[in-house]
């Protein structure tokens, strides 16, 4: 695992993707998938991307209101680029059908692509609460 390549207070670009499994597969076999073989291939991809935290929610640890459904998420990324342009030059890579045919692809292997999305938000950290 690399080091933080960026400090608390930077002036970086953030993405959160939450991320549904394709029907079939357990818990497990996609997180195995995630990282041993989507995230290789986007790091060669994405240089762009200066840091990549995945989230896996565990069993019984889902708490939400009576009567309001668990987002039923398998994994949530965050995703920091160094600023705006890094975000945009993947999104022009993603966009183009041949340039993204191999990253595509593999996304099928093990996600549900109609059921995944992504959030652009500003971070606001406070250190020990």
């Amino acid at each position: 695992m690399g080091e933080l390549t960026h400090a608390v207070g930077d002036d970086v670009f953030k993405i959160i993707a939450f991320l549904i499994r394709k029907p079939g597969l357990s818990p497990a076999q996609m997180r195995t998938h995630y990282e041993t073989r989507h995230l290789p291939l986007a790091r060669r991809t994405f240089p762009q991307i200066i840091e990549h935290r995945r989230n896996y929610p565990q069993d019984g640890g889902t708490y939400f209101p009576a009567g309001v459904p668990a987002p039923g998420w398998d994994a949530i990324s965050e995703i920091w680029f160094a600023d705006r342009s890094g975000f945009d030059a993947m999104l022009a890579f993603l966009s183009d059908p041949q340039r993204s045919a191999e990253l595509k692809q593999d996304e099928l292997e093990f996600l549900d692509r109609d059921k995944c999305g992504m959030i652009i938000v500003e971070e606001s950290r406070e250190a020990g609460i």
